[in-house]
């Protein structure tokens, strides 16, 4: 792993694109060598899980509130213009949430829409567990395309982070 990391550094490498193929539950790992990755890597890391679609049709946009939700919404703009795709951002509320925080979410897409040059639909999903509801959903598109907003822990790497959990529920 740290050979890859000095590989893109030497190479000014602006993106880095890795298959995932998603975490083996019959080892027991302390180190997460894509943690590793993640936390040192120089450019941006590209890390996709290859269910077989041939033609992308519909995205739909996982974004959170961070530093990443412009950089996740060009690039999902660049393949949508690419593939000649429909765009759809995605947010989750939970179901106890108060309407209230579902609006503040249909807000938030709202802007990240703007980010996007081209147009754009947006979903609320609602339900007792984020990684469930947006997997649930995801398997009406062909193409999830999210950013990794947790840096990695003891428990992460022993558990999961949350994106791990959502791309092995997503569709």
């Amino acid at each position: 792993v740290k050979t890859i990391d000095e590989i893109s550094s030497r190479l000014h490498s602006h993106w880095l694109v890795m298959e995932w193929t998603g975490r083996d539950h019959s080892s027991f790992t302390i180190r997460n060598p894509l943690g590793w990755l993640r936390e040192h890597i120089s450019c941006n890391l590209a890390v996709f899980s290859d269910s077989g679609v041939r033609y992308i049709r519909e995205i739909l946009v996982h974004v959170e509130p961070n530093e990443q939700d412009a950089l996740v919404t060009t690039i999902a703009g660049r393949l949508a213009t690419v593939h000649g795709a429909k765009l759809t951002f995605i947010r989750f509320v939970p179901d106890s949430a108060p309407m209230t925080q579902a609006q503040s979410e249909a807000d938030y897409l709202d802007q990240a829409r703007s980010l996007c040059e081209i147009p754009s639909d947006a979903l609320i999903v609602r339900g007792p567990n984020k990684a469930v509801a947006i997997g649930n959903a995801s398997a009406a598109y062909d193409l999830l395309v999210t950013a990794e907003v947790e840096r990695q822990t003891f428990w992460g790497a022993l558990r999961g982070t949350g994106s791990d959990k959502l791309t092995e529920a997503a569709g």
